[in-house]
């Protein structure tokens, strides 16, 4: 569990940039403008086959070829997405930005990275799409929580935040979840950008218990547990693909996170 002190301390920090004074104080450190963005990826494609047949491919191809962005895509790749996740935590230096994607994204806006810097400007973690709440039992972060133990489907209406676009190439209709940018509880890990300093500094890493499926929940708990900010910005995508909610390994994986997360789940386990 996070220190109480640590938690204290990274909202303090994170107060005092927005301040004036802070403002003031910092302003011969580097720019928030100005920081490298490193995109991290991986595919079970190989590498020939990512650049011409992925969605993120196809886009970072067209669209970045730029010293102030770092790619870094895992080919033909069989690990979970939070190992890859942590290697680069511990990896990237302070002054950084790390921006967790799927491979099978596509940037809408040619100044995406400029967008991304614009919201860690102003938070600790930044996504597309995200709930202003998170509760017990709930199966994802757009939908409701379930009042028993087979979860149930239902779009949390009305405490969603950002939009993104769904559908193959050109053949996409834009989802829009509700408002942004918003402050969230969880954000949807197709996207998530990171202030390095504070991921950090807060020693807040990806549970690696979850290859996939609630990654994502997981993390943003324990980000918030922490003390770090989290909001969605307007930074337009399309992604791909709609999810396996409710397959075998999203249900054994539904089952380690009640487990790790659900009081009721918690409150039945032996002391020791």
């Amino acid at each position: 569990m996070q220190h109480p002190l640590i938690y204290l301390r990274n909202l303090k920090d994170r107060l005092f940039q927005r301040s004036l004074l802070g403002q003031l104080l910092l302003s011969n450190r580097l720019r928030p403008d100005s920081r490298r963005i490193h995109l991290v990826a991986a595919t079970r494609l190989s590498k020939a086959a990512f650049w011409t047949q992925s969605a993120l491919g196809q886009s970072l191809k067209s669209q970045t070829n730029r010293p102030d962005v770092a790619v870094h895509i895992h080919y033909a790749n069989g690990q979970g997405l939070p190992t890859i996740y942590n290697q680069h935590i511990r990896a990237c230096s302070a002054s950084d930005i790390l921006l967790f994607v799927h491979d099978d994204i596509c940037f809408n806006d040619n100044n995406w990275p400029e967008l991304v810097r614009a919201g860690i400007g102003q938070f600790d973690l930044v996504g597309v799409a995200g709930n202003v709440r998170l509760q017990e039992n709930q199966p994802a972060w757009l939908f409701k929580p379930t009042q028993t133990d087979k979860p149930a489907f239902v779009w949390d209406h009305g405490f969603l935040s950002g939009a993104v676009s769904h559908g193959v190439d050109k053949q996409s209709v834009k989802q829009i979840y509700g408002h942004a940018p918003m402050p969230c509880q969880v954000l949807d890990g197709v996207f998530i950008a990171a202030d390095c300093a504070f991921l950090k500094r807060a020693r807040v890493r990806f549970d690696e218990r979850f290859p996939f499926h609630f990654y994502d929940l997981d993390f943003c708990r324990s980000a918030r547990r922490a003390g770090l900010t989290m909001a969605t910005w307007r930074i337009n995508l399309t992604h791909s693909s709609a999810g396996a909610f409710g397959s075998p390994e999203w249900r054994r994986c539904w089952g380690l996170y009640q487990q790790k997360w659900s009081p009721r789940f918690q409150a039945a386990q032996p002391k020791r």
